[in-house]
C-alpha cells in the first residue's frame, strides 16, 4: 500500500522510536495517583481537583446534570465529588482534563485540534446515552466507557502534534484522514499504555476502527460501544445503519430507533452540557 509523506515519516519514527507520545496532563496525573493510592478518599481527590479552575468548573457543571440525580444545585467542588464518588471522579476528572492537550499554535492544526476534541465529546455523548437506553451488562462500567470515549481518538493528537513539527507534510486534510485510518488506533494504543491506562480502555482505543464485524463474537464490550457511539455521531457515513443494526442483532438495545429515544436524548445533551 503507497502511503502518503506524513504517515510515512509517522511509521519511520514508530519503527525507530523516534516519536514523541503526549505526556497526561498534570492535573490528570495527580488526580490518577491520589485515586490509586490505597488509602485514598474522595476528600484527597477533591483537594486535587479543586486546584485547577478548568477541571473544577466541569467537575461541578457535571454533579449538576441529570447523569449524577442530585436533588439539589452543588456549588461547592468537594460536595460536588462526593456527589459524584470516588471511582466515577477519577475517570472522569483524567477524561475531562485531556482537553487540555489538545492545543496547538499553528492556527491550521488548533482548528483540526478543536474539530478532533468537539467530535470526541460529541461521540462521546452519544455512546453514554446509548448505554444508558441498551440493555444492561454488568461488566460494562459506566465509568470506564466515558474514559474511552474521551481517549478514543487521542492517537490522533500525535499524528497533529507530528504535522505541527512537519507542516510541509500536512498537505491536505485528505492525507491527514489518511494516517488517522491507518496509524491512530496503533498510536493510541500507546499512549495509553504509556500513561498506564486500564487495558480495557487500551483496548478498545486500538480496536473500534480496525476491527471488522465479528459476528461469531457475541459479548458485548466496548468496542461495540464505541462503535455504536461513532455510528450515531455519523462515522460510518452510508454504512451508519448498518452498524447500529448490527449493535442491535448483537442485543444491545430493542428500541426500533434510539434517535427517537427521549432518554438517549436526556442522557447525550447532559454529557454535552458537561463539555461547553
Amino acid at each position: 500500500m503507497k502511503h502518503n509523506a506524513l504517515t510515512l515519516s509517522i511509521l519511520d519514527k514508530i519503527n525507530s522510536n523516534a516519536l514523541t507520545l503526549p505526556t497526561l496532563p498534570d492535573i490528570a496525573l495527580r488526580v490518577k495517583q491520589t485515586a490509586e493510592l490505597e488509602d485514598s478518599t474522595i476528600t484527597d481527590v477533591s483537594q486535587v481537583v479543586a486546584t485547577d479552575a478548568a477541571l473544577t468548573t466541569r467537575i461541578l457543571r457535571y454533579s449538576n446534570t441529570v447523569l449524577v440525580r442530585g436533588v439539589s444545585t452543588i456549588n461547592d467542588i468537594h460536595e460536588a465529588c462526593k456527589r459524584i464518588g470516588l471511582v466515577k471522579l477519577k475517570n472522569l476528572a483524567i477524561g475531562m482534563a485531556m482537553e487540555q492537550l489538545f492545543d496547538s499554535k499553528n492556527k491550521q492544526i488548533q482548528i483540526k485540534m478543536h474539530e478532533v476534541w468537539m467530535d470526541t465529546v460529541t461521540m462521546t455523548s452519544c455512546a453514554m446515552g446509548a448505554l444508558e437506553v441498551c440493555a444492561k451488562q454488568k461488566h460494562i462500567r459506566e465509568e470506564t466507557l466515558f474514559l474511552a470515549c474521551l481517549a478514543h481518538n487521542i492517537g490522533m493528537l500525535a499524528i497533529l502534534n507530528e504535522a505541527e513539527t512537519n507542516p510541509s507534510e500536512y498537505a491536505t486534510d485528505a492525507f491527514l484522514n489518511e494516517t488517522a485510518n491507518r496509524l491512530s488506533p496503533i498510536l493510541g494504543g500507546q499512549i495509553l499504555k504509556q500513561w498506564e491506562f486500564e487495558q480495557p480502555v487500551i483496548y478498545a482505543v486500538e480496536h473500534w476502527r480496525r476491527r471488522e464485524t465479528d459476528e461469531s463474537k457475541k459479548r458485548i464490550d466496548y468496542v461495540d460501544y464505541l462503535r455504536l457511539g461513532a455510528a450515531l455521531n455519523g462515522y460510518y457515513g452510508e454504512k451508519q445503519d448498518r452498524m447500529i443494526r448490527h449493535c442491535k442483532s448483537k442485543g444491545m438495545f430493542k428500541h426500533p430507533d434510539l434517535l427517537e429515544c427521549e432518554r438517549y436524548h436526556e442522557i447525550s445533551q447532559a454529557v454535552l452540557a458537561s463539555f461547553i
